[in-house]
């Protein structure tokens, strides 16, 4: 359960995350991502997955470009930023800062 559409807070334990995690976002996003961070928006957290597979899945393309981001999970959790383990593929964040976010690749559908 990811508490899409739950009005209460979902309470998450903190987990050591890997050394990297990856989100895959629609292009037009990206640019605010690279330059904000990447936030939860309309959702509780900001949901990341153990690879780039996972991560197209969930960023569920229907035909657009998406871009893949590389986020350096174990170094801002060193620097104090919370991971929490959602299942064996998914982790989740409240924020992740700019700062840690690395444009990978860019995934077109087709």
């Amino acid at each position: 359960m990811y508490g899409h559409s739950l009005q209460v807070k979902i309470v998450r334990r903190p987990s050591k995350p890997p050394k990297f995690l990856f989100h895959g976002t629609f292009r037009k996003a990206g640019h605010s991502i690279l330059k904000e961070g990447l936030k939860p928006m309309s959702r509780q957290y900001v949901h990341l997955s153990e690879n780039k597979e996972t991560a197209l899945r969930v960023g569920e393309p229907r035909g657009k470009k998406l871009l893949g981001l590389q986020i350096e999970a174990l170094e801002a959790s060193r620097q104090g930023i919370q991971f929490y383990s959602g299942n064996k593929a998914i982790s989740s964040a409240d924020f992740v800062p700019e700062k840690y976010i690395i444009l990978c690749l860019r995934w077109e559908e087709g």
